[in-house]
């Protein structure tokens, strides 16, 4: 998979941000019906993810470890885009 990580501003030992700024990554499309999806770093998950329960929103993938890297939970917005949001342990 062709994948490029961009960085608009330095990170800590646990690759958050460590000023305002936006990090994130590319990757080239798998197939004609690859959208894009967004990861938005958050703290703590929980508060959030309570946030994003609501009618006009649906969780896809509830909380869950991704072990030694971070929490995340995957979401579908009013309009269908999927988004994730994360906190690193």
């Amino acid at each position: 998979m062709e994948y490029w990580a961009i960085e608009t501003v330095p990170v800590d030992e646990k690759e958050m941000t460590i000023r305002t700024g936006v990090n994130g990554g590319m990757m080239k499309k798998q197939n004609p019906e690859h959208k894009p999806e967004n990861y938005i770093a958050v703290e703590p998950i929980e508060e959030y993810a309570r946030k994003i329960r609501c009618p006009r929103r649906k969780v896809l993938v509830p909380r869950m470890e991704v072990p030694l890297v971070d929490w995340w939970t995957l979401t579908l917005d009013p309009e269908g885009n999927r988004f994730a949001i994360f906190q690193s342990t």
